[in-house]
């Protein structure tokens, strides 16, 4: 019987460390948020980190700047925030509004801010097998989750679907990190003329980690009974939240993201993990050992 793995559950025992973790510094953690726009989604995420933050003993503050900002006025911003010596993190709520680009707004954070893990100077230290000032979050997160249910991973097959080169790139460190095989797919070629051959290839993980945005994208047939499934996509419809996962596919495997209640609650435990991180680099605080993660299934 599939099991769920619950991040909610996760991302509680880090807010706890957390936690004792800001009570020991010297000053408290700050993490700025940029919004750009009205989009209420993003503002509801951005919600929810302000509240998270709050939860943890990090100071927020948030800047919000209208739909047709233009690129001069954002960058004038994040210089601000760079040279702001209480704010350690800064968080680029995406997506942008189409004038601006989203790569160049994330290279002009100075990197030791880089809230995401997400600067092109942390990435490349990422892939050249070197540790950045901060980790790739949805990387953390997808680490920690698979060590919910299975701690052994080596050797094992994983196939990574997503619509970003970077991001299959980010996720096959897992290949280093944890000695799996990382294939990565486009979600074209699920969708597309090539659905039957990249089928092939999602029917021999033991671990599938998708992060397109498309309800129902991973079938049943698709997957082989006891795969580990990591559903990072989110879409919202008339009945909610949907993952990438259909049902058919989540009850073929062993253990499974909820969506919502999956990957989300983790990955904003490991943003603010990040900037915590990243403030006692200035402060050069000891950090206090991370507890066992607790039972997590459902």
């Amino acid at each position: 019987m599939p099991r769920k793995i619950s991040g909610r559950m996760i991302a509680k025992t880090i807010k706890e460390r957390l936690k004792a973790e800001t009570s020991a510094m010297l000053r408290k953690p700050g993490l700025a948020a940029v919004l750009v726009g009205n989009d209420p989604a993003s503002h509801l995420y951005v919600e929810l980190k302000e509240k998270t933050c709050a939860e943890v003993g990090i100071r927020f503050e948030k800047h919000v700047l209208s739909e047709k900002t233009t690129t001069h006025k954002l960058k004038t911003l994040i210089h601000a925030l760079n040279a702001k010596r209480d704010v350690d993190g800064i968080l680029i709520q995406l997506p942008l509004p189409r004038h601006l680009d989203e790569d160049e707004m994330i290279g002009a954070i100075d990197p030791r801010k880089d809230a995401d893990g997400f600067h092109p100077a942390n990435l490349k230290l990422l892939l050249e097998g070197k540790e950045p000032f901060a980790r790739p979050v949805m990387l953390n997160a997808v680490e920690i989750l698979l060590d919910s249910p299975e701690k052994n991973l080596r050797g094992k097959k994983a196939v990574v679907v997503g619509n970003s080169d970077l991001f299959c790139n980010t996720i096959k460190r897992l290949e280093q990190e944890r000695g799996l095989s990382v294939r990565g797919l486009s979600a074209k070629q699920l969708t597309g003329r090539d659905k039957q051959k990249a089928s092939s290839i999602t029917q021999k993980a033991d671990v599938l980690i998708v992060a397109v945005g498309k309800p129902k994208l991973i079938e049943a047939s698709m997957v082989k009974n006891g795969v580990i499934i990591i559903d990072i996509g989110t879409t919202r419809t008339d009945g909610g939240v949907e993952g990438d996962a259909s049902s058919g596919a989540r009850n073929k495997s062993s253990w499974f993201t909820p969506v919502p209640g999956g990957v989300g609650p983790v990955t904003v435990a490991c943003l603010l993990e990040n900037v915590v991180t990243l403030a006692q680099h200035k402060q050069k605080t000891r950090r206090i050992v991370a507890p066992l993660l607790p039972n997590t299934s459902l």
